[in-house]
C-alpha cells in the first residue's frame, strides 16, 4: 500500500469514528464499544480519539473513560451556520447593487491565507466582468481582498503583509510591502478600497468592508467594472454605492453600525 493510500484509509477511519457518535444510541462511547461497531482495531481507535482530544474534538470522561464529541465541532458548526446565513442575508444586497450599478456584485470572504470570491451578482449592462464564485485571491490585489487585509486585527496583517508573496499580475500590482502598508492606511482612511488594474489590467473594482455582531469584518461587498466606462465621476458614485450597501448589510448582520463623514464605518459600543 502506498504512503497516500495509507494516509487516505486512516482519514477515512477517522471520519467513521467521528459518524459513530452521531448514530450510537449513547452520545458516549468507549474504544471497546468503536472497534467492534466499526471493524477497527483497538489501537486504531485509541490513535484516532487521542488525537482527535488533543484538538478539542472530542473530550473524555475522566470517570467513565468513554468519549464525546467535544467543543471543537460546535465551533467548526458556527462557522458554517454562520458562512451559509451570510450568503442567504447578503444575496438581497448584491442583487440591489448589481440593479443600480449595473455592474457585477461580489461578496468576498477570508479563505484560509487568501480571499475567495463566494458570491456573484450580473448587472444590466452587456460588458460585464466575470471572474467566477469560487476564485481565490491574494490579499495584496483587487478590492475585496485588499478591504479584508486592511480590516483584519492589525498583528494579524502585519503578520501577513511580512510573510505573503506579492506576486505581479499586472504593471499596477503593488508589490512593495511599504506600499501596501500605505495603501491599507489609506482604505481604513476613506472606509473603501479601489482596484484600478492591479489585477486584471481593464477592471475597475470598489470594495467597502461588512461588519458582523461581534465587531469584525467579516466579508467585503464590492463592484466591478470596464476601467473605460470607470471615469472619476462614476468612480465616486459606485464608491458611495458599495459604502451605503455595506453598512446596510452590516446593519442587517446585526452590526451597530454608524457613518462618520468620510464615509467610514464604525462599529458603535453599545
Amino acid at each position: 500500500m502506498s504512503e497516500q493510500e495509507y494516509s487516505l484509509r486512516t482519514l477515512l477511519a477517522a471520519l467513521d469514528v467521528i459518524e459513530s457518535f452521531t448514530s450510537a444510541q449513547d452520545s458516549a462511547q468507549g474504544v471497546t464499544e468503536i472497534s467492534q461497531r466499526l471493524g477497527l482495531s483497538k489501537a486504531q481507535v485509541f490513535r484516532i480519539l487521542y488525537t482527535l482530544t488533543s484538538r478539542g474534538y472530542i473530550q473524555q470522561d475522566p470517570h467513565t473513560h468513554k468519549y464525546a464529541l467535544g467543543l471543537g465541532f460546535l465551533a467548526l458548526g458556527e462557522a458554517v451556520r454562520s458562512r451559509i446565513d451570510l450568503l442567504r442575508i447578503a444575496e438581497p444586497f448584491l442583487v440591489e447593487l448589481a440593479d443600480l450599478s449595473g455592474d457585477t456584485t461580489y461578496l468576498v470572504v477570508r479563505f484560509g491565507e487568501e480571499a475567495l470570491l463566494a458570491d456573484r451578482r450580473q448587472g444590466r449592462k452587456v460588458l460585464q466582468v466575470t471572474t467566477p464564485i469560487g476564485q481565490v485571491l491574494p490579499h495584496h490585489v483587487a478590492a475585496g481582498p485588499k478591504v479584508l487585509l486592511a480590516y483584519m486585527p492589525e498583528p494579524d496583517r502585519e503578520h501577513m503583509i511580512k510573510h505573503m508573496q506579492l506576486t505581479a499580475y499586472t504593471p499596477l500590482t503593488i508589490a512593495d510591502r511599504d506600499e501596501l502598508r500605505r495603501h491599507v492606511a489609506q482604505i481604513l482612511k476613506q472606509g473603501y478600497a479601489c482596484d484600478e488594474g492591479d489585477f486584471e489590467p481593464d477592471v475597475y473594482a470598489v470594495s467597502a468592508p461588512v461588519w458582523g455582531h461581534m465587531g469584525s469584518v467579516v466579508a467585503a461587498l464590492s463592484i466591478a467594472a470596464p476601467r473605460n466606462r470607470s471615469d472619476r465621476k462614476r468612480q465616486k458614485q459606485l464608491s458611495e454605492l458599495v459604502v451605503s450597501c455595506a453598512r446596510r448589510l452590516s446593519a442587517e448582520l446585526g452590526a451597530r453600525v454608524g457613518e462618520l463623514s468620510d464615509g467610514r464605518l464604525l462599529r458603535q459600543r453599545a
